[in-house]
């Protein structure tokens, strides 16, 4: 399987960097007075993914048994909750 970048001849990958550079160098960067919200913006978003996976963990025994899971099937639990939080994460960023 090829990516994207494979599949660009060089002079084309080279011309899209240099269109994104230049668009990331025209844009004008956030105003002043916005800085403390996107900097309290930032922390509140990671901190409530730290905080979700806490509550996973807390919620373990519980979960444990009410459904009378082994110990390998509750951390499959926490696994699958946290790369579906990833994925959210990754696809709300983008």
């Amino acid at each position: 399987m090829t990516t994207l970048s494979q599949a660009l001849s060089p002079r084309l990958r080279l011309s899209l960097l240099a269109l994104l550079t230049l668009i990331a160098l025209l844009t004008p960067p956030c105003a002043r007075a916005a800085e403390p919200w996107i900097l309290a913006a930032t922390i509140l978003g990671s901190s409530m993914a730290f905080i979700d996976g806490t509550v996973v963990n807390v919620a373990l025994p519980a979960l444990q048994a009410n459904l009378n899971a082994t110990v390998v099937d509750v951390q499959w639990v926490v696994e699958s909750y946290a790369l579906l939080l990833a994925a959210l994460i990754l696809v709300g960023g983008s």
